[in-house]
């Protein structure tokens, strides 16, 4: 299993100990290098479409960062979570873009 597997599976575990708000439709991660050269994790929370912005509060998201730091720290991994929010809208309207990008 890669780190990014096992990081996925650490968060799916611990999801039900998460604040309910934001409400998480699924969760990404990924590989990602920090500025300085480290190994890191991306992680992206996907929202539902129709997600408010008091939802996106800072105490809110701060929450969420700190379970999912706590999460992945419990299951002792040690990479950083740079932890991203999008609804499936806006991952949608990014893929297209890059789609379209390409072609040119």
């Amino acid at each position: 299993m890669t780190p990014e597997q096992v990081a996925l599976e650490a968060l799916e575990t611990a999801r039900g100990s998460f604040p309910k708000v934001p409400r998480i439709q699924r969760l990404l991660v990924e590989d990602e290098v920090d500025m300085e050269g480290h190994d890191a994790l991306r992680v992206t929370v996907v929202l539902p479409n129709d997600t408010r912005d008091d939802e996106l509060a800072g105490e809110n998201t701060l929450a969420l960062d700190w379970a999912i730091h706590q999460a992945l720290q419990s299951k002792d991994i040690k990479l950083f979570p740079y932890v991203f929010y999008a609804t499936e809208q806006e991952l949608a309207d990014a893929t297209a873009e890059r789609a379209r990008e390409a072609a040119g």
